[in-house]
């Protein structure tokens, strides 16, 4: 068997050249920092905290962006919302990527669907940030889409009570 001394493949570089090479693709890459608008509006980075048992590790968290206006969201190629996992920052990154990615596919839960009384439940402390973000209060945004809601479970109810006489 002979030895590999002096081999070399073509087009072989070495480590420095491969480097500079993934630091030169780093360096393209764009920093996105703020989510494309939908509807004419700034969509809203939902977050769930994941269960904490250990103090002593990072708080993780799943994200995704949702329009407050048409309860549009990212979702994947069988219809799962995509979301970021992660520490705050790493989940909130992925979700944008997910948002404003140019493949990006869009549907309507009918759970964020406005027009069946859907809307995005957000945590308490987050009610300043929507209304500095939307120009009005979260009670203000929820209410006429809870009307709607109980509307169209009133609607179904009496469907039901109407087919159980029959």
């Amino acid at each position: 068997m002979g030895t590999f001394d002096n081999y070399e493949c073509e087009g072989q570089m070495d480590i420095f050249d491969w480097l500079q090479q993934d630091n030169e693709e780093k360096s393209q890459e764009v920093e996105i920092s703020e989510p494309n608008k939908c509807c004419g509006v700034t969509p809203w980075l939902h977050k769930s905290k994941c269960v904490h048992w250990d103090e002593n590790k990072p708080q993780y968290y799943m994200m995704r962006y949702i329009c407050p206006k048409c309860g549009k969201m990212a979702v994947d190629n069988i219809g799962w919302p995509i979301r970021g996992y992660g520490v705050y920052e790493d989940a909130a990154q992925q979700a944008l990527k997910a948002w404003n990615s140019p493949d990006a596919v869009f549907e309507i839960k009918d759970y964020y669907d406005p027009k069946k009384g859907g809307y995005i439940t957000i945590n308490l402390d987050e009610e300043d940030e929507w209304f500095n973000l939307y120009g009005q209060s979260y009670q203000d945004y929820k209410a006429p889409l809870v009307e709607i809601a109980n509307e169209e479970y009133r609607k179904k109810k009496m469907g039901e009570h109407i087919n159980e006489k029959s």
